[in-house]
């Protein structure tokens, strides 16, 4: 009884996308945004709100990706446009924007999306939400990523790297 039961609640919470006729990749990797972000060429603000937290509009990254699928290790540019930027000096806060991933020549776009990003005592971790475009159509990827402990390191050359997980799977035709 208790199997069945068992059995019957992990069926109850399992997304419906892995029930599906679509294939899931899933994808592990490193992600470096750079050398931090940067303001954009227009509409760059700054300013400090009530609670004495500071607000950024307009910032660009330009970094790199490297992930494997299937046990294929590709290198992709991630290029994230940063639209809102809330920061206290404890540098907790949040940031929300869009993003492209491009392959290494930056021929043809291959996913565009959202990206939130949530800092607490200077760790960060976030999500990216995007869809395929070109090769990818009819596609989806979603990845979390969580700052590696390396960035913490006084001899870090490069504070900027992040661990990325999630997957790849066929756009579903219907929402929940």
């Amino acid at each position: 009884m208790f199997k069945q039961l068992l059995i019957i609640i992990f069926i109850m919470f399992l997304p419906f996308q892995i029930f599906s006729k679509s294939e899931l990749i899933i994808v592990k990797g490193m992600m470096d945004i750079g050398k931090g972000p940067h303001p954009a060429e227009k509409g760059f603000e700054k300013w400090i709100g009530a609670g004495g937290r500071v607000h950024l509009n307009n910032l660009k990254s330009k970094g790199l990706m490297s992930y494997s699928i299937d046990g294929k290790e590709v290198l992709r540019v991630n290029k994230m446009s940063w639209a809102l930027t809330i920061m206290d000096s404890r540098n907790n806060g949040m940031i929300v924007g869009t993003f492209e991933i491009f392959p290494e020549r930056e021929e043809e776009v291959l996913w565009v999306g959202h990206f939130k990003i949530e800092g607490n005592n200077g760790f960060t971790h976030g999500f990216l939400w995007g869809v395929g475009k070109n090769k990818n159509e009819g596609k989806i990827i979603e990845l979390t990523f969580d700052e590696d402990e390396r960035n913490y390191s006084k001899n870090s050359k490069n504070p900027n790297i992040y661990f990325i997980n999630g997957f790849i799977t066929d756009q579903p035709k219907e929402p929940l």
